[in-house]
């Protein structure tokens, strides 16, 4: 990820890229441990022991598709890291954020106990019924993106856009300009759910729309690039926000400084 954003640095002696030897030893280590799970799912299904899981859909064609081991290895443990750092980072995310507001917290667990009441957790089917939440989600997203500079994609051809010239195989999208935009947001420095209030497009379906200035974020890419696990996210981080917020008052500790949105160093925020 660090030479997909700074090329110039693959450009130096290898002894120079301290983070080539890290990431070598990182791959290794991992590689160590998902080749013990792959050895363990194999044996399971020779026995009929397996649990249904997308491995066992990857492993049963895996002959037909021509995948060798260390491949289908890359293709499930690509699943494993991209839903692992992402939802992680985007709850320490949110937890900062309904501290910063807490009016909005507020509005959203006076839905919760009006819609859900005390006696049983939300669930997914109350979902309908609290367009607050889902809009605080949305807020969430457009205010403080996952990556605030996309993944890289490659351009078929170099063109030009609005007065610069994109050269040929490479885009870097700016998410968090395109979330600040003030010609799609009012106030786009504000946190204000009530923005999305009547939009009740979920993602993935906002996604779909053919001028990217309609959808609600675009936290979860776009175009055939999209995020395939945006199904997946949208169910958790609704189920682990609704929840939480049922259940406690997310806040800082007395005498502690105001907080910001400044994050550690990393591809994703880690506040």
């Amino acid at each position: 990820m660090l030479i997909d954003y700074l090329p110039f640095l693959e450009r130096l002696p290898e002894r120079l890229q301290p983070w080539l030897w890290t990431a070598n030893v990182l791959h290794a280590r991992e590689d160590s441990v998902h080749k013990g799970f792959l050895r363990v799912l194999k044996k399971q299904i020779e026995t009929g022991a397996e649990s249904y899981c997308f491995g066992v859909d990857v492993l049963k064609l895996q002959e037909k598709n021509g995948l060798d081991d260390q491949l289908t290895l890359e293709i499930l443990k690509g699943v494993i890291a991209a839903g692992a750092e992402t939802t992680s980072s985007m709850m320490q995310t949110i937890f900062k954020v309904l501290a910063m507001n807490p009016e909005a917290q507020k509005k959203a667990q006076e839905e919760l106990d009006r819609v859900v009441g005390p006696l049983r957790l939300p669930t997914w089917e109350d979902s309908p019924n609290l367009p607050y939440m889902r809009a605080l989600i949305k807020e969430i997203h457009r205010y403080a993106p996952l990556f605030s500079i996309g993944l890289p994609h490659a351009s078929t051809e170099e063109i030009s856009y609005g007065g610069l010239t994109i050269p040929k195989t490479t885009v870097l999208p700016n998410v968090f300009a395109l979330s600040r935009d003030p010609e799609r947001y009012d106030e786009p420095d504000k946190f204000e759910p009530e923005r999305f209030l009547g939009d009740d497009l979920d993602s993935f379906s906002s996604a779909k729309q053919a001028d990217y200035r309609k959808r609600d974020h675009v936290d979860y890419g776009w175009g055939r690039r999209l995020c395939q696990g945006i199904h997946v996210a949208e169910n958790s981080i609704y189920m682990q926000v609704s929840r939480l917020l049922w259940a406690f008052d997310v806040s800082t500790l007395a005498g502690e400084p105001p907080l910001d949105l400044q994050d550690k160093h990393g591809k994703s925020p880690s506040p």
